[in-house]
């Protein structure tokens, strides 16, 4: 009898507890997933029901970004201390590490830079609720102006250092300044531009 029901534990118990788990890590967002191909579409952060916005035609693509940031958690947001006081969020694009940044660290001052123009009001949209303050700007290791490469999703973009440049970029100095000058938790995803950032050591 023992082994009839391990065998029925392993074949069918155990998978089914595996797929509730799984399913039941989104409950703390608001989403109650009947399956695993779950679209999320809103959040509930702290509280505050959310309506994600996505730019035209990057709506897998973001799908695919906000399950892994919160399923797989690579930056280790269920990690990071609660008295956490400041974050800072460079490379922000529409604004999912941040809201994540917000659900995990409700009383953190949290700023986020997306230096891309088309950006803008998406991660507005997405954030506006939610106390994070958005900077339309990049950041380097000096001030200077930049334009953006388009060349493809915008999880991809680029800036690239230009005079006559359409973007601001701020001064990794003065970022950290505006959060009151210490940063407790730093996230960076700037297509390659972090070296040149962290090389700034004042």
């Amino acid at each position: 009898m023992s082994n009839w029901l391990s065998s029925i534990s392993a074949r069918w118990i155990a998978p089914l507890l595996i797929r509730i788990q799984d399913r039941a890590r989104w409950w703390p967002l608001g989403i109650f997933p009947v399956r695993s191909s779950v679209s999320i579409r809103s959040l509930t952060i702290q509280g505050i029901d959310i309506e994600l916005h996505f730019p035209p035609g990057e709506f897998d693509r973001q799908q695919w970004e906000i399950k892994h940031l919160y399923h797989d958690d690579p930056y280790q947001l269920r990690q990071v201390p609660k008295d956490v006081r400041t974050v800072l969020d460079i490379g922000g694009n529409v604004g999912l590490f941040a809201i994540l940044a917000r659900h995990f660290l409700p009383n953190a001052i949290i700023h986020c830079y997306e230096p891309n123009p088309g950006l803008k009001s998406v991660i507005e949209a997405n954030t506006s609720n939610l106390q994070i303050q958005v900077f339309n700007e990049g950041v380097g290791r000096h001030a200077s102006k930049a334009t953006m490469d388009r060349g493809g999703p915008t999880l991809e973009g680029a800036t690239v250092e230009s005079d006559d440049g359409n973007i601001t970029i701020t001064a990794i100095a003065n970022a950290i300044s505006r959060l009151g000058g210490t940063v407790d938790l730093l996230k960076m995803d700037c297509e390659g531009a972090e070296w040149p950032i962290l090389d700034d050591a004042a």
